[in-house]
């Protein structure tokens, strides 16, 4: 059976299976690429994925997690294939998406594609539609065993309906940096990034919470902010690894809502194939009022 129809096979399970994985709302902080630090393991050295976007915060991560694949020729270029879904309740609705995206490495470079589309019920409206298109690009500056840091650049497009909901109504520029830590079965990875949407409003108003607009109700950002997470990772078994992370994310200059929320999940992988899930809840700002999410990769 080629790897094409069993990737079709297994994402039409996991599309019939609802709880899924969010696309979050800050695409260069939330993710699990701690450096894989297991010489005597080498399945230990595959399948460690970008997640996410997993919006919030993927793209600068992307880098620190291709330690988990075979070793190979550091020249060698690599390929991901990713489809995450989600279920969301939102103040006053509820969200269902689906976030198919695709990945390609080589050497200390990364750079990411993700389409979402969602099904969206905010206020007794219904509305069914893509959402905002995530461009991502990462590079490591630093690569040592236990230690791996880098610079990343993300950019949603407004392909989303942000009278809708489905997205943010404009571009927005989300350049960032990360660093991951591993020792052991333990590791560590820390990001921050700055989000600014290409067209701001010179009078502070219109961000997502303001009165009469709605912006993006499926991955929220303020129109100017800063943002950052902290993810803790733990590999329980040579095919298990579960995780914990907090994201934070403030408004600066123009008004907006500062949110943070709370996560853990697991990822289980079997050669070249991962599935992983996650259960998300707000701290403040109200980005949702839970969140459970899935998905499942391929690495070519």
């Amino acid at each position: 059976m080629s790897r094409t129809i069993q990737l079709a096979i297994v994402a039409c399970g996991v599309l019939a299976a609802a709880p899924a994985r969010a696309q979050l709302c800050h695409p260069v902080a939330d993710d699990d690429r701690e450096v894989d630090d297991s010489d005597s393991d080498p399945e230990a050295m595959k399948g460690m994925h970008m997640e996410g976007m997993s919006d919030a915060d993927m793209a600068a991560m992307h880098h620190a997690m291709h330690d988990a694949k075979p070793r190979r020729d550091p020249g060698a270029l690599t390929a991901r294939a990713d489809l995450e879904v989600d279920v969301a309740q939102i103040d006053q609705g509820t969200y269902e998406g689906v976030v198919p995206s695709a990945s390609l490495s080589w050497w200390r470079f990364d750079a990411r594609v993700a389409v979402p589309y969602y099904h969206l019920e905010y206020r007794g409206v219904i509305t069914d539609g893509p959402g905002d298109v995530l461009l991502g690009a990462s590079g490591a500056i630093v690569a040592q065993r236990h230690l791996r840091a880098g610079v990343a650049l993300a950019v949603t497009a407004g392909t989303g309906n942000g009278n809708r909901g489905t997205g943010m109504g404009d571009t927005m520029y989300m350049p960032g940096a990360w660093a991951s830590w591993t020792r052991g079965a333990w590791g560590a990875t820390a990001s921050g990034s700055y989000g600014r949407m290409a067209s701001l409003p010179s009078d502070g108003s219109g961000h997502h919470h303001a009165t009469g607009y709605v912006g993006s109700l499926v991955s929220p950002m303020n129109h100017e902010e800063l943002a950052g997470a902290l993810r803790g990772t733990l590999r329980a078994t040579r095919s298990l690894r579960v995780h914990a992370l907090a994201s934070i994310a403030t408004p600066i200059e123009i008004e907006g809502v500062t949110r943070a929320y709370a996560a853990t999940g697991a990822r289980w992988r079997s050669g070249d194939w991962e599935i992983g899930v996650e259960a998300a809840l707000p701290i403040t700002g109200d980005p949702f009022h839970a969140r459970m999410s899935a998905d499942v990769a391929l690495s070519f």
